[in-house]
């Protein structure tokens, strides 16, 4: 990496830089903040090494300074503070800095933060060919013939479709007991990026959208795919539901005798019980701040121990994460781990919400009806169903 140190101590500068050279990286030491915007160039640097309390520009301020530059936005920072400057670092995470190290810095510490930094932009660069492919990938929609048998649920069939076809979007699947109708193209394009992560069990994702806006659906989507003989786990947890004090063992498990009242055999978790399949965790926002660092352990290591337990567990599992919130605030607000955030954010999908795709709302509404009909086994004509000017507009309460 090209690195741009600041720091008004002489030896701790120097010998950070003589650190990061034997690493093999570029390094450039600046002893104040005004002399680091000077030779601030966004397409230059990688990352920032910043103490907080210099004459002349505060670390705060640098960064503040910073941000407002062209490309400023996309610089990682990481600030160095002493035990007393803790709440301005704290803010400065406000202002989109990566991490701050606790002086006198350890170098291991150092190391990791740039081994992370690293493998976040390895991450970001694999997302965008990852959007790239799909942008030149040829249109594809979602049939609603099946797969293999009519009476197979889980089943949905991708067919080609020339693009000078100029019939509406048009599709319907069942995942289960429900049924899902696609009639637009946002909802079009985003299945068919769920139909590509479905073929990669290694990308964690992460689904964005309001409450009911199909988040689970999509979900069950990338997880049972075209494979009608598809029996691997899909379980489902639902993070804003369970006690901050149960979500580890409820997660993870826990070993004989690893508590009071626990089962004297012990009992295994969500992701035993998911393992080869797919773990589901709604409303991942809401999850305990302390697990999100173990969770980030699964991610990366594919590994985890039960609670109370000595053995590591390996596992092989895809995880898919949703939120009604957008994570990239809580991140701001430090209540989400950033880290843990841009390892979700490979595969991302937004739902948005069925006002702003109002062309589907008369198209799902007939759809409904006609089951609904079907099932009280009633003839439904819904082209020849016309509202009567003579009949009173009926209004109940929002919903």
């Amino acid at each position: 990496m090209n690195i741009l140190i600041v720091d008004d101590d002489n030896t701790s500068r120097e010998s950070i830089s003589q650190f990061l050279k034997e690493l093999g990286h570029n390094i450039t030491e600046c002893r104040d903040g005004v002399s680091a915007l000077k030779q601030f160039a966004p397409d230059y640097y990688d990352l920032i090494f910043s103490d907080i309390k210099m004459p002349l520009m505060s670390g705060i301020e640098l960064v503040k300074k910073i941000r407002c530059l062209p490309g400023g936005t996309e610089v990682n920072i990481i600030l160095f503070t002493g035990y007393s400057e803790t709440d301005s670092a704290i803010e400065a995470l406000r202002y989109g800095v990566y991490d701050y190290l606790i002086k006198p810095v350890n170098v291991e510490e150092i190391a990791s933060a740039i081994e992370r930094i690293s493998e976040h932009k390895l991450i970001k660069k694999k997302n965008e060919l990852l959007n790239a492919k799909i942008e030149s990938a040829p249109e594809t929609i979602l049939s609603k013939e099946p797969c293999g048998k009519e009476s197979d649920d889980k089943s949905y069939k991708l067919t080609e479709r020339s693009k000078k076809r100029k019939n509406p979007v048009k599709a319907e699947y069942t995942i289960g007991m429900n049924k899902i109708g696609i009639f637009c193209e946002e909802m079009k394009n985003i299945f068919n990026y769920a139909s590509m992560l479905h073929a990669d069990r290694n990308i964690p994702v992460l689904i964005e959208g309001e409450t009911g806006s199909g988040k689970e659906m999509v979900a069950q989507f990338i997880h049972y795919g075209c494979d009608t003989n598809n029996c691997r786990p899909f379980v489902d947890i639902n993070c804003a539901c369970i006690s901050a004090n149960l979500f580890e063992s409820e997660l993870f498990g826990y070993a004989p005798g690893a508590f009071t009242g626990g089962l004297d055999k012990g009992q295994p978790g969500k992701l035993d019980i998911a393992d080869t399949g797919t773990i589901f965790l709604d409303e991942i926002a809401d999850m305990p701040f302390e697990m999100q660092a173990k969770l980030l352990r699964v991610i990366q290591e594919k590994e985890y121990y039960r609670v109370g337990g000595l053995k590591k567990i390996k596992t092989d599992l895809r995880i898919i994460c949703a939120t009604n919130v957008r994570l990239e605030e809580r991140v701001i607000e430090a209540r989400f781990r950033q880290d843990l955030y841009y390892r979700l954010n490979v595969g991302r999908i937004y739902i948005p919400a069925l006002r702003e795709r109002p062309s589907e709302i008369i198209p799902l509404a007939n759809m409904f009806l006609t089951d609904i009909a079907k099932k009280k086994e009633k003839n439904l004509n819904i082209s020849a169903r016309r509202p009567s000017p003579c009949l009173p507009l009926i209004t109940g309460p929002a919903i």
